[in-house]
């Protein structure tokens, strides 16, 4: 895929595309104050900024405050799951008042996921009036205001070449989003698709954005339009998607993908980024993003643009899904994985009784490995690691973890993300346990 938005920011440059309405860029109080506490707390996605000085301005005014309550809350949170979107999605409710002191915003509607419940909301805000009071955190905010302007040029390229026009056309759609786009270079090199809604009706369209990303706002615009209608015919496509879901579902939880529907709001949303290529960037080969899609578990996406190129109805939606040759599909995805890395876990999944404490999780592969690994979180509980480590000879991998007891853990290993020396990619896979109590 990078090697086609390339080409896009080529042709951005070239063809000199504009937006018929223009996109709000902005930075977000709430948002920058919620990455600062989770990056003094440790969380790893939120302390790769790019920027360095910005990096430095942060370590000079808040490195002394890691001890503080409400970075021993974020990471008592994170540790529990409340990471990468949650932590953003927290912020974007986050306004920050004329005390200085940060306040949900009246005007919105508080809709956050399980991972934040009512107790740790209400906990989490009066930790962060603490941290805002005694580390002037808005004025030090105030203050950097020249860096985050020089940042968000890149930004403002992206905003331009987004056609925001093409969503009401082509989705057939009377009441359109507002657009906004929030620059958050303390995110990184991450990414996350943001919407809010208002108490007096409409909806923000609203991604954050760590490093610009066209492709990523060309997709999360479409999303507020693609979900209702997979809500609407679910019913009718239930069982088909159930069996794509399981045939893939490894691949796709490591993606957060956790079930059959969103996974049919991703395949809808996928094969309607690919007919926006195809009207803005004809040049571009389309069938090379149809192969990326499939290979990422989306093996719905090739036969929806087929559907999508014609005059499109939700019957042809249901046709297409409860239709595809699945039984094909999942042989030549077999024939697929016996050509990966393979390997062997110490850890057999759906293991119980294992003891609490220190306990080092290893992964002997078939050949050689590169330094790369990649694990993820699913919806269980992901255990605390003290460290990971190779072989020398590279095709052991351990990670120390230690364990508590009578605990539900799982965790996703991204196969994508382990690569033999010889370029090959290895076999997804889902480790679940439970400690002795």
């Amino acid at each position: 895929m990078k090697r086609i938005l390339t080409l896009l920011f080529l042709l951005i440059s070239i063809l000199g595309v504009q937006a018929q309405t223009r996109i709000e860029i902005s930075c977000d109080e709430g948002i920058d104050l919620m990455s600062i506490v989770w990056r003094l707390a440790g969380a790893r996605e939120y302390n790769n900024c790019q920027i360095s000085g910005l990096n430095e301005s942060v370590d000079a005014h808040f490195e002394a405050y890691v001890t503080h309550p409400a970075v021993l809350l974020a990471k008592e949170y994170h540790k529990k799951g409340v990471g990468y979107d949650a932590v953003a999605s927290y912020g974007s409710l986050l306004e920050i008042n004329s005390e200085g002191l940060p306040e949900f915003d009246k005007e919105l509607e508080c809709k956050l996921d399980n991972r934040w419940s009512r107790v740790r909301r209400k906990k989490m805000l009066k930790a962060l009036e603490g941290f805002c009071a005694e580390t002037a955190f808005h004025e030090w905010y105030v203050s950097t205001e020249d860096i985050r302007l020089e940042a968000m040029r890149t930004y403002i390229k992206l905003g331009d070449a987004i056609d925001t026009e093409w969503y009401t056309k082509w989705f057939n759609h009377s009441d359109s989003p507002s657009f906004r786009i929030i620059a958050c270079p303390l995110a990184g090199q991450n990414n996350y698709g943001l919407s809010v809604n208002k108490r007096k009706g409409g909806v923000v369209l609203c991604p954050v954005l760590g490093s610009p990303s066209l492709d990523i706002l060309i997709h999360e615009f479409c999303h507020p339009y693609c979900n209702p209608l997979i809500d609407r015919i679910f019913n009718d496509i239930a069982s088909s998607a159930e069996a794509y879901f399981k045939a893939n579902a490894s691949i796709l939880k490591q993606q957060a993908y956790n079930n059959a529907r969103i996974m049919m709001y991703e395949t809808l949303v996928r094969a309607s980024v690919i007919e926006y290529i195809s009207v803005h960037y004809p040049q571009v080969d389309i069938s090379e993003l149809i192969d990326e899609e499939t290979d990422k578990g989306f093996m719905l996406v090739g036969r929806l643009v087929a559907v999508l190129n014609e005059a499109w109805t939700e019957k042809d939606l249901i046709s297409a899904v409860n239709s595809y040759p699945l039984k094909s599909y999942l042989a030549d995805k077999e024939a697929a994985d016996r050509l990966k890395v393979q390997y062997t876990c110490n850890l057999s999944s759906g293991a119980d009784d294992i003891p609490a404490g220190e306990f080092t999780f290893t992964m002997i592969f078939d050949r050689p490995m590169s330094e790369s690994a990649s694990i993820k979180m699913s919806d269980l509980e992901f255990p605390e690691h003290a460290g990971v480590e190779w072989s020398e000879d590279h095709r052991k991998f351990s990670i120390h973890f230690i364990l508590e007891s009578g605990t539900e853990y799982g965790f996703i290993i991204q196969g994508n993300g382990f690569i033999a020396q010889d370029g090959t990619k290895s076999v997804d896979s889902e480790i679940r346990f439970k400690t002795a109590k």
